[in-house]
């Protein structure tokens, strides 16, 4: 968020609520000033901010409010909207009151949107406004008479929209409706609605009337309101039925019916004076069958009604209402189970118990319950249900420890099944609602269950934003929570992590059993687990397999399950784009058996290992380079043969890894060298194969400097994958940095050259090469300030300027790049040539040197960038001659430019030169001005439109600049549509602007 003013006042600096209220003056005062000055799109920017604490505007909000509507006297989109945003913030209730309400607005105000078309921001405020004038203490026909049936047309009208009016409308209407004088129209209301919902389809205002009717309820008191209660109910008749026939009913239309039958019922319960009424005991049967809505937000509001209606209901009553609520998922069979159904359930007991309405002998019964929806999980092919029962099983429990007294160590199963959520749950909200529930059981129950000193340290170690992290819940906090005490965090993991159908969570699931079982008996514990586990399953093998990695295969269980998974894996399992889970699980655990025991079958698991190379995943790649590196041969001749052979015909990156592991000789080096230096067929020279080449011969530590360095000039581009060439020159650094002690002086020119390029991985990793090879010192510097600290070379290390002036040239004059780091670069470089001369000319001369038809794009950016120092007024007339040539400097630039131009259709190649030409033409003298200017002209005459407009456009400038502003010549070229004109009437315009120059 940017805000006007000092930044001392930027909330973005400070913490939390502090930093906010902190900012409370000085904002509102700035609000206020754009106020004045009337600048209310400004105003929006200043109070936006007060979304998190809008309290903190009150003080003032009245004064804004009252100034805002005092100016609203003709529709004004800028203050509508400027309300509006007041309303986002504070809320329209607020607002609504805060707004003038004097009487006599009440007919200048409908007239705001009654005779024009206006904004919906105009028509939401209007209406809103009229919420409040309209509550009048007198008859509102003895204003005007008409005034009643204008105000409830207009409020009907307007329920008929999409848009937030709809909103307004409905508490407008609920205002006039509730007003004695409105009676008939309270009627007329009804059967309107009526014949809506059994005659007509319109959503829009179906859903108005909907949103209308809670606030009958809501501004009659009970006794206003009972003459119209059964049409009230007749209507809802209509619309339940409505709903339950109507396959097109959207699921806010549910919620408002749920929503406005439980208002009824409440309406019921209250004016009833002994027995309940039977439209309650129905409403009551309607809430339960929509707990397995499909939609959340209907359940959500279907177990707040209920809990409403329990809140006036006698205690009897209550237990049979939640014994109705236990009933719907008791029986169920978990495999089968709804789990909308489970939700709406859950949901429901957590509003219950939160308002203390739980009878206390249903407590044993809650928690059977809870045990099996905390870790509830339906798996299906390629994901699972039950996250949101998860997340309402954490509501329930929050809200039992937060509301009932007594509980006792009956309740430690519930705890512990939290602390697996909050630790190995794969949903964030749920890891952090399980936390926020043990937390709220430590702090009110934990002193009589569970000691103070290891309560203090669960609330701690469950922090909430320990939790953000699923690596760190994983790895770190179930660690955390093993030590505390919860010993069955393996089960677990085993049950419901191994097994996940997501590979992430399979992975970290092996992590964290890795972490967890440090000693000999519980791993023994652990793999009889796995043992039962079905490893036919690809999803449950891959699980197992990284289990059995991470436990270290140290133990005979280990290494008995670990044998019986590999000869498992068949070699049909590992075809080229089947089960790549298997093929990596199976690298994986074949390297830590050859690291950690020995293997009785090793040639047939290389077989199976060669299977998996040929998939040529790119996640397969390190761990095969690290399952060969533990691979232990007297002879590797057989495997070298078969493995290289298969690099030439493929160029897969896995088997070049796989060499590159192998123990060093000179047969492994000359294959992977041969392939850096392959040009072709395609499959050798593509630069993934190359950089996978470079970076296994650089683990051998032996290979030839050059090789490696003329890498570094691997520019290739992929018309799909873009400049793959990255890749080689990545890898190259990488080896370079690694090896810095080696001599490379040869290549430090292609070092600093990538240092000041385009690409930010390669430009840091440039950089840490040169520190390292002790060619620059650092840290790495920010912004402008790399690019000088770059630039000081040209003077510690003349033999880099070539090179610097190649990368920078790139960067500052590249078309299409990042923003900030265009200025950066090009910030730098003025700030290095301004007030030089001599550096400036050795500078523009190497620019030039790097011009040529044979490398456009590198061209292309130099012209950029000379247009870029022309502008600036770095190059300028004096600049002195070239030192190579003799010519002076304007001149030489002047020749490379035309090269580059003639026989191109390319319009950025035209443009570039174009505007070359116009700046060479502002700063030359008279005899090269003459020929730039009969080169522009020439150009007026282009087949490309986009071209002559161009030159149009450069040669206006110069007549400008050399005296010729307003001139005769510099109307007619600005005045001829140069972009479609005849080819004749084209030459005659160019051969008078030709004419009138002479």
């Amino acid at each position: 968020m940017n805000f006007t003013g000092s930044p001392e006042y930027d909330i973005n600096t400070t913490e939390g609520d502090i930093g906010v209220t902190k900012s409370t003056t000085h904002l509102l005062a700035t609000a206020q000033k754009h106020l004045d000055n009337n600048e209310l799109k400004q105003f929006q920017i200043c109070i936006e901010p007060f979304q998190e604490l809008p309290q903190l505007v009150d003080t003032k909000l009245q004064d804004f409010v009252t100034q805002l509507a005092e100016n609203y006297t003709e529709p004004n989109p800028d203050i509508a909207r400027a309300l509006y945003t007041l309303v986002t913030v504070r809320g329209g209730k607020i607002i609504a009151r805060l707004m003038p309400n004097h009487v006599s607005r009440l007919i200048p105000i409908m007239n705001l949107i009654t005779q024009q078309k206006v904004s919906w921001e105009e028509e939401f405020i209007v209406l809103l406004w009229l919420s409040t004038v309209s509550r009048a203490p007198f008859p509102l026909h003895t204003i005007s008479q008409t005034l009643p049936q204008d105000l409830y047309d207009l409020a009907w009208r307007s329920l008929n929209t999409a848009g937030k009016s709809r909103d307004a409308a409905a508490r407008l209407l609920g205002v006039l409706l509730t007003r004695d004088d409105m009676a008939k129209y309270l009627t007329r209301f009804y059967l309107e609605s009526c014949m809506c919902f059994s005659e007509g389809d319109q959503q829009f205002l179906q859903l108005g009337i909907l949103q209308t009717l809670p606030h009958l309820i809501k501004f009659k008191t009970a006794g206003e309101l009972k003459w119209y209660a059964l049409d009230h109910q007749k209507l809802l008749y209509i619309v339940e039925e409505w709903a339950n026939n109507s396959s097109t009913v959207d699921a806010n239309t549910h919620r408002l019916l749920v929503k406005n039958i439980s208002r009824l019922a409440q309406l019921q319960m209250s004016l009833a004076t002994t027995e309940v009424p039977i439209e309650v005991e129905q409403s009551v049967g309607f809430f339960l069958s929509q707990l397995s809505h499909p939609n959340t937000l209907v359940r959500y509001t279907t177990s707040k009604a209920i809990a409403r209606i329990c809140q006036k209901l006698p205690e009897d009553l209550v237990a049979e209402v939640t014994d109705a609520v236990f009933a719907e998922i008791e029986e169920e069979n978990i495999s089968t189970a709804d789990a909308d159904k489970w939700h709406g359930v859950l949901l429901t007991l957590a509003e219950v118990i939160r308002r203390n309405l739980l009878p206390n002998n249903v407590i044993s019964r809650l928690y059977a319950i809870l045990e099996i929806s905390i870790p509830f999980e339906q798996r299906h092919l390629t994901y699972s249900v039950g996250s949101h029962v998860r997340d309402a099983s954490c509501y329930v429990c929050w809200s039992l420890f937060r509301t009932v007294r007594g509980l006792t160590k009956d309740v430690q199963p519930v705890i512990s099944l939290l602390v697996k959520v909050a630790c190995f749950d794969r949903q964030i909200n749920n890891r952090r609602a399980a936390s926020a529930a043990v937390q709220e059981f430590v702090g009110r129950q934990g002193p009589v269950i569970m000691e103070t000193a290891r309560g203090i340290d669960l609330l701690t170690k469950l922090d909430y934003f320990r939790l953000g992290s699923r690596e760190n819940s994983y790895l770190a906090v179930s660690h955390d929570m093993q030590e505390l005490g919860f010993s069955d965090l393996s089960d677990h993991l085993v049950g419901h992590c191994v097994t996940s159908w997501d590979p992430d969570i399979r992975r970290l699931g092996a992590e964290s059993l890795g972490v967890l079982n440090q000693d000999h008996g519980s791993k023994n514990h652990v793999i009889s687990l796995l043992n039962q586990l079905d490893i036919s399953e690809t999803d449950v093998r891959h699980g197992v397999m990284l289990a059995l990695t991470e436990l270290r295969i140290v133990t005979p269980q280990a290494l008995e399950l670990s044998q019986r998974l590999l000869a498992y894996v068949q070699h049909s399992h590992l075809k080229v784009g089947q089960e790549t889970f298997t093929a990596q699980a199976f690298v994986v655990l074949l390297g830590a058996l050859w690291a950690d025991s020995e293997d009785s079958s090793v040639w047939d698991n290389v077989e199976k290992l060669t299977l998996c190379m040929e998939m040529n995943e790119s996640n397969l790649v390190p761990a095969v380079s690290t399952c060969v590196s533990h691979l232990k041969l007297d002879s590797y001749s057989d495997i070298f043969s078969v493995w290289s052979q298969r690099l030439y015909e493929t160029g897969y990156s896995s088997f070049a890894a796989a060499l590159g592991s192998m123990p060093s000789s000179g047969g492994v080096r000359e294959c992977l060298s041969y392939v850096i230096r392959a040009s072709s067929p395609p499959h050798l020279a593509d630069c993934a194969t190359k950089a996978a080449c470079i970076e296994a011969i650089s683990r051998s530590g032996e290979f030839d400097t050059t090789l490696v360095g003329s890498c570094l000039d691997n520019y290739t581009v992929d018309n799909l994958r873009g400049d793959v060439g990255k890749w080689v020159r990545q890898a190259s650094l990488q080896t370079i940095k690694k090896y810095s002690s080696l001599d490379w002086s040869q290549h430090v020119n292609q070092i600093v050259r990538i240092s000041v390029e385009t690409l930010d991985d390669l430009r840091k990793l440039a950089f840490d090469v040169l520190v390292e090879l002790k060619i620059i010192s650092g840290p790495r510097q920010n912004g402008s300030r790399y690019f000088s600290h770059m630039l000081s070379l040209w003077d510690s290390f003349p033999e880099s300027r070539a090179a610097l002036v190649a990368g920078l040239t790139s960067l500052a004059g590249a078309e299409r790049a990042n923003t900030s780091l265009l200025g950066h670069s090009f910030d730098a470089i003025a700030a290095f040539l301004v007030g030089s001369e001599t550096r400036t000319s050795e500078f523009v001369t190497m620019v030039l040197g790097n011009v040529d038809k044979q490398h456009v794009k590198q061209s292309l950016a130099g012209l950029r960038l000379l247009y870029k120092l022309f502008d600036l007024g770095i190059i300028t007339a004096n600049t002195i001659a070239t030192p190579d040539t003799g010519r002076p400097l304007l001149r030489e630039i002047f020749v490379k430019t035309y090269n580059m131009h003639i026989n191109t259709a390319s319009h950025d190649r035209l443009q570039c030169c174009i505007r070359v030409f116009g700046s060479v033409a502002v700063f030359s003298d008279s005899e090269l001005r003459t020929q730039v200017i009969e080169r522009l002209i020439v150009l007026l005459g282009h087949p490309s439109s986009g071209a002559r407009i161009v030159a149009a456009e450069v040669l206006s400038e110069v007549f400008s600049a050399i005296g010729l502003e307003g001139s005769p010549v510099d109307d007619l070229v600005l005045d001829t549509p140069w972009r479609d004109v005849d080819k004749v009437v084209l030459k005659a315009k160019m051969h008078e602007v030709k004419t009138m120059l002479k």
